[in-house]
């Protein structure tokens, strides 16, 4: 992967949908996706793994890390991009 985006995610039911969506929908190919659940407590996930389900072709460039306990933007961007393997690295907030 020469590209990797990496989302932090917490409570963010009201925003995920429309931002997996968009980053699912972008045209360039050579992209993976850190997606890192800080310990939500809402339906971020489950929304997310919809949105997921619906772009197969996508479905493999997805990584969905958990925290168990919520630990920060900070934290989750920095787990990401550990678990990155692309040659660049982006940064998305959920909102």
């Amino acid at each position: 992967m020469r590209v990797s985006v990496i989302v932090p995610i917490y409570n963010a039911e009201a925003y995920i949908e429309k931002c997996a969506e968009s980053l699912m929908m972008q045209t360039y190919g050579d992209i993976e996706y850190v997606f890192v659940d800080d310990a939500s407590t809402d339906a971020s996930i489950a929304l997310l793994n919809d949105v997921v389900d619906r772009f197969e072709d996508r479905k493999n460039s997805v990584k969905v890390l958990r925290h168990d306990t919520n630990r920060g933007a900070s934290v989750a961007r920095f787990d990401g991009v550990r678990e990155a393997t692309g040659e660049w690295v982006i940064f998305v907030d959920s909102d």
